[in-house]
């Protein structure tokens, strides 16, 4: 059985007047992606102002290109091949800027020149992860808690939130049965329902970015290494 269709597929389509399912896909990316491209923006010096212009010339500058449409021919998760556009775009908007200052100007970088083969930074690569992962986190958090409150109660997901690692006040089980009118083992059940149910959706979250099997894997695994390490 063929892998099922990702994340990618439709992120090929995402252009600033491309189709509706493609501009979808592009504002959920901008959503789940958008704090990690901006702490790794931070990560390199850049102000926080500074930051925030890049952040969003970042994703716009993905969709005029339509590098996702190219990129379909490389291999690999999208969180590796953000990075190397990120990181080839940082340093082209430096040269960029350093130019200006000179008086000369820059040529407008295209897919061909980007180098997929290194010049890694490991302490901001390592940040961007772990911003991914928090990202993630919270998109599947999000939906698990609104789940959550949609079939027992506005109370009920408010008080299981810390317990799947949202925030809120951690209480004992037993005040949390309690103030729920459920029983200690009624309770401990509720718990692992919503922590399983938080689990597919996180796997869900990183199946939308990798494009085979064994990649989800390798991907979930190193996500909950980042979410426990």
């Amino acid at each position: 059985m063929a892998f099922p269709v990702t994340q990618w597929t439709l992120l090929a389509k995402a252009t600033l007047s491309g189709d509706s399912d493609g501009r979808a896909a592009m504002n959920a990316l901008c959503s789940t992606y958008w704090k990690p491209v901006n702490g790794y923006i931070r990560h390199r010096g850049w102000s926080a102002n500074e930051a925030e212009d890049l952040t969003q010339a970042f994703f716009v500058y993905l969709m005029e290109n339509r590098l996702m449409q190219q990129a379909e021919r490389e291999l690999g998760t999208f969180r590796a091949f953000l990075k190397t556009v990120l990181r080839r775009f940082l340093s082209h908007e430096w040269e960029r800027r350093s130019a200006q200052k000179r008086g000369g100007g820059t040529e407008h970088l295209s897919f061909d020149e980007i180098d997929f083969s290194g010049d890694t930074d490991a302490h901001d690569d390592a940040e961007f992860d772990r911003q991914w992962a928090i990202a993630a986190m919270q998109a599947a958090l999000q939906i698990v808690l609104s789940e959550c409150g949609s079939k027992r109660g506005a109370e009920a997901g408010t008080m299981l939130a810390p317990f799947l690692g949202g925030s809120g006040e951690l209480v004992s089980y037993e005040a949390a049965a309690g103030s729920l009118g459920l029983s200690l083992s009624a309770f401990k059940s509720e718990v692992l329902h919503w922590r399983r149910r938080l689990r597919e959706c996180l796997r869900a979250e990183v199946r939308r970015t990798v494009s085979a099997p064994h990649e989800l894997d390798e991907e979930f695994a190193y996500l909950r290494e980042l979410l426990t390490g």
